[in-house]
């Protein structure tokens, strides 16, 4: 269709050939983590000020990372199962692309506050290209400046699009397992720190007591 090949040529390369969602589902994260974190900053743990800021911004992105993930793989499923059926699936592919890219750029900022915790400078090495986080750094980067060519009159190629394996841009795939396999380590270090971290403060006080 022509409309399709327009939108496919200058704004969102491949979108004709999206034709699966092979997006991992999530397993459910404890909703009141985020939280119950609040409560034992507020009323237990009273941590300083710099260490609460530090884990409810962590907290905030990882959350924001598994619910635009979720979001994004439901919309998506329900664009490819449209396809055979309309010309306007690509609205909804678009929206998919939107939800993931959210998620990619919060799991990534996520990912960097860990830094303090595993005692890292870099998260990745620079020429590992095979790095999930290596990935997440060039949507990251690719998301927050637009380095579509500039050509008078016509509209940059999208930074980031969806294919059938996952969130690809000129340098890299990042795979739809791959995106979810760093949810899940994050998710693990984020329960740590909403659960396990307050009890054992609060127990090393008593200790101390």
């Amino acid at each position: 269709m022509v409309v399709i090949g327009h939108i496919e040529n200058d704004s969102a390369p491949k979108i004709a050939h999206l034709t699966e969602c092979n997006a991992p589902e999530l397993p459910e994260w404890k909703a009141r983590a985020f939280v119950d974190t609040i409560l034992h900053s507020i009323f237990s743990v009273e941590y300083s000020p710099k260490v609460e800021r530090y884990i409810l911004k962590f907290l905030r992105k990882i959350e924001i990372a598994i619910v635009e993930y979720r979001l994004g793989r439901r919309v998506l499923q329900s664009a490819v199962a449209t396809t055979p059926k309309t010309d306007h699936h690509f609205l909804e592919t678009l929206r998919a692309l939107s939800h993931f890219e959210q998620s990619a750029v919060a799991l990534y900022q996520a990912a960097q506050l860990t830094r303090p915790l595993i005692r890292k400078r870099q998260l990745f090495e620079p020429n590992d290209k095979s790095s999930p986080l290596y990935k997440l750094n060039k949507i990251y980067n690719r998301s927050r400046h637009f380095e579509g060519e500039e050509t008078p009159g016509r509209i940059p190629a999208a930074p980031v699009w969806l294919t059938n394996a996952g969130l690809e841009t000129p340098e890299c795939t990042l795979r739809f397992v791959e995106m979810h396999e760093v949810i899940l380590s994050l998710t693990n270090v984020a329960k740590l720190v909403a659960e396990e971290f307050p009890s054992r403060v609060l127990a090393l006080r008593k200790e101390a007591d």
